[in-house]
């Protein structure tokens, strides 16, 4: 079955060897030779060395060599060798093509083949193959059919090629074909050959007749050509004609160009290496001067938070000397040199003030904390009352101030940053203007950029500024005292906030002056809303202004408060760190309030829940539980969210003032402050309170006391009320059924209807009924007794009583 398998092919003749194995002749399949299980298979055929692979016939007489009959002459096969002769018309045989099944041998070892010319007796033992080897040569090199000896742009040969052992082409020639042919002169067209390129090919490539190979696209180095034949009797050369061939590089791969980039990569790695290094010393150093500057920063910074700690310290004693001081100037028995002597101390107490002020105003600009808050501005006004405060220094120093205002009254700015631009330029001038000087204010509109600007001018004679100083003018810390006499100290911070506050408004200062002539400095800025940013533009929510004027009295106390007895004064809690000022504020509140002291929040807020005062007044920076948390932690509590408070501190800044607003206060007063504008601020809140009180009772329809109150107690009196409507025909109606309802103790709920009516919860309770028996007999045409039933009371002379007491008129008259 595998012998079947494996013959695929026709056969024409077989011959079996000692060995037992087949050799079969083919019909176009060459000499096949197998064993007798079809495991071992050989094949040779005409690129082994056969003439043909259309054998005919096969005979041996010694099972060492095989003679096979073709259609292309004769040819002996070595059976151990597999080495092939090949024998032909050129060797003496009387025709090339042999016959089918004609063959035979002798008893004396000859062979007989039939051919188209006759019988063919070969002497298998006369035969003698030629041993000589065959010289090739190599002839010519073609490129796209130009020879190599046809090169003209350069020439490649210096001698014939057939003398040449090596030639060497450029890239642009690395495709080519090879001629050769063998020196064989008996049998030249029955050559064979074999060739390989040593570098390419490490295998020997058979040709047959073919006398020329072809390479394309070699790539550049070095190769050896080999090319051998065989001889007429088919045996192969042993020395093989050898062309040593180099294929040079294209230019950009030759030796001055590799060496060029390895210059150039050499260079970029130094460049590379030395650009890495500086830009790690670079960066180093970079590192090192942000250290250093950080540092300076900091170092700065902590300077500055110091400077500012302490200037929010002296606010609170500088509040201790201008409170009794405002006390003091109120006194009518004063002599005129005791007020002159007051009033130096007032005036110094205000320039301290201010050099406070100048100080925390730069650590806020520093630390880019004065955001530009622009609204409608009364210009005018805001300009004039600036010039006032300015009029005594005026005087002292004879010095003529012309002031010429010709603007609207009112234009878009930020007042804050205006009063302190403004301040500061004049108390400039004022310094640097000698006696019987003179000072100009202009303020006028301008159009600037096709927008309209507003624009201040401040003009002085005095002693100019040389053309070096003012390059450093605006700087911080300068300060140009060249020809100044007992000029005051300053802190050299004034011009320096008043360009940056320019420079906040989107404004600009321009500065011109002349030694020994006077300086002006000119400022300009928009004017208009338009030329503004929403975040700009100032749309925190206002709070009413509270008239600062003491009353002509004298007294603190509304008349109706004036009718408390000793023991029912109104309550005020104080919260205050600073036990001199605390000590100072019991003192002068004690006339008129009952008062409570605690030295921080957290007792603040105890004393609060404990004894229900009426008004609260607190610093801001306390330890514990500062100002803020304080007010945030009474307005979340329910038996405290009615308590109105007012923050004193020294942090004066809008954001500071609306985050305290936020915290549910009701005013907030900076330090140093007045203390006529602390009394008037508690009697103004304590009023309203009362109104408040009379629109619960329905005295008053004001809807807009509701802002003052927090939601929770409007809430809670909206239910209170509703609570009291729906119950009012229940004479059990009282305040442990309303306790009941609220789900709290009838202590709380006492304290609590009381800060807020001013009555107690039973009193209250009979109000709201008396109120609505009026509307029931008044507006409704009931009669008295329908009226005091349907409202809950079940006497009717008890009723007609107390509606006598409370209206002022029998109910049978109303």
């Amino acid at each position: 079955p595998e012998v079947n398998k494996r013959i695929t092919f026709r056969l024409t003749d077989f011959y079996l060897d000692k060995k037992g194995f087949y050799w079969l002749t083919t019909h176009k399949d060459g000499l096949v030779r197998m064993s007798k299980d079809g495991r071992e298979f050989d094949k040779w055929t005409t690129e082994q060395g056969l003439p043909t692979n259309t054998l005919l016939r096969i005979e041996s007489i010694d099972d060492k060599y095989l003679w096979i009959s073709t259609i292309s002459g004769l040819c002996r096969f070595e059976m151990e060798t597999g080495g092939i002769l090949i024998f032909n018309h050129e060797h003496g045989l009387p025709a090339n093509e042999f016959t089918a099944r004609t063959s035979s041998t002798t008893d004396d070892g000859k062979l007989i083949f039939g051919s188209n010319a006759g019988f063919t007796i070969v002497d298998p033992h006369k035969v003698r193959p030629d041993t000589s080897e065959t010289e090739v040569i190599i002839s010519d090199i073609t490129f796209h059919n130009q020879s190599i000896k046809h090169v003209t742009d350069k020439p490649i040969l210096t001698s014939p090629l057939e003398e040449t052992r090596e030639i060497r082409l450029p890239y642009k020639r690395n495709s080519f074909t090879i001629h050769f042919f063998s020196k064989d002169k008996d049998l030249p067209k029955y050559n064979n050959y074999e060739y390989r390129l040593v570098g390419l090919e490490d295998n020997w490539i058979y040709l047959g007749e073919t006398k020329h190979t072809t390479y394309t696209n070699l790539s550049p180095g070095k190769y050896t050509f080999e090319v051998k034949s065989t001889n007429k009797s088919n045996v192969w050369s042993n020395n093989p004609t050898q062309l040593s061939i180099q294929i040079k590089p294209p230019w950009y791969l030759s030796w001055y160009a590799l060496a060029g980039y390895v210059i150039f990569v050499a260079v970029i790695i130094i460049t590379s290496m030395h650009a890495y290094t500086s830009r790690v010393k670079l960066k180093k150093e970079i590192e090192f001067s942000e250290f250093k500057v950080n540092a300076e920063h900091e170092l700065t910074e902590r300077k500055l938070a110091f400077f500012t700690n302490v200037s929010h310290d002296l606010k609170t004693p500088l509040t201790l000397i201008n409170a009794p001081l405002g006390d003091l100037l109120q006194a009518e028995d004063l002599t005129d040199e005791q007020k002159n002597k007051l009033q130096v101390i007032h005036k110094n107490s205000g320039r301290l003030y201010k050099l406070i002020s100048d100080l925390l105003d730069f650590r806020k600009l520093t630390q880019k904390q004065m955001p530009l808050l622009v609204k409608k501005t009364n210009i005018k006004q805001l300009i004039e009352n600036t010039c006032v405060a300015f009029h005594e220094e005026y005087m002292v120093k004879a010095i003529n101030f012309v002031c010429n205002i010709d603007v609207p009254e009112e234009i878009f700015a930020d007042p804050r940053k205006i009063e302190k631009i403004l301040w500061n330029l004049l108390s400039n001038a004022i310094k640097f203007t000698p006696r019987d000087g003179e000072i100009y204010l202009n303020v006028e509109l301008a159009t600037i950029a096709q927008k309209q600007h507003l624009k201040i001018l401040v003009k002085d004679t005095g002693i100019g500024i040389t053309d070096t100083n003012k390059e450093k003018i605006f700087d911080r810390f300068y300060q140009a005292r060249e020809g100044v006499e007992n000029a005051p100290e300053g802190t050299g911070i004034g011009l320096s906030i008043v360009k940056d506050l320019v420079e906040i408004h989107h404004g600009n200062i321009e500065l011109t002056s002349d030694p020994g002539i006077g300086t002006t400095f000119i400022v300009t800025f928009p004017s208009k809303k338009e030329y503004y940013s929403e975040e700009e533009l100032d749309n925190s929510t206002k709070v009413k202004e509270v008239p600062f004027a003491v009353k002509q009295d004298g007294n603190l106390l509304t008349s109706e408060e004036k009718k408390h007895t000793r023991y029912n004064l109104p309550k005020i809690l104080l919260a205050e760190d600073n036990l001199e000022l605390l000590d100072y504020l019991a003192g002068h509140f004690e006339k008129n309030f009952k008062v409570y002291k605690a030295t921080d929040g957290k007792k603040g807020f105890h004393l609060a829940k404990e004894k229900n005062p009426d008004i609260i007044v607190t610093d801001v920076l306390m330890p514990n539980m500062n100002g803020y948390d304080f007010c945030s932690k009474l307005k979340q509590q329910f038996e405290t969210s009615h308590i109105p408070v007012v923050m004193l501190t020294a942090n004066d800044t809008v954001e500071q003032q609306i985050e305290g607003l936020e915290k549910g206060a009701e005013a907030y007063i900076a330090k140093p402050f007045d203390i006529k504008l602390l009394d008037t601020t508690i009697v103004s809140i304590l009023e309203t309170r009362k109104k408040i009180r009379e629109r619960i009772m329905g005295i008053h329809d004001d809807e807009d006391h509701n802002s003052k109150l927090t939601p929770r107690d409007i809430e809670f009196i909206e239910e209170l009320k509703c609570c009291i409507e729906e119950n009012m025909g229940d004479h059990k109606l009282n305040v442990e059924l309303i306790s009941e309802h609220f789900a709290m103790s009838k202590s709380h709920l006492n304290r609590k209807i009381k800060s807020l009516t001013g009555q107690t919860p039973n009193n209250l309770i009979k109000s709201v009924r008396l109120k609505k028996a009026y509307d029931l007999i008044k507006k409704e045409g009931f009669r008295v007794s329908e009226a005091a039933h349907i409202t809950g009371f079940s006497d009717p002379n008890y009723f007609t009583i107390c509606f006598s007491k409370e209206f002022g008129i029998n109910p049978s008259k109303v």
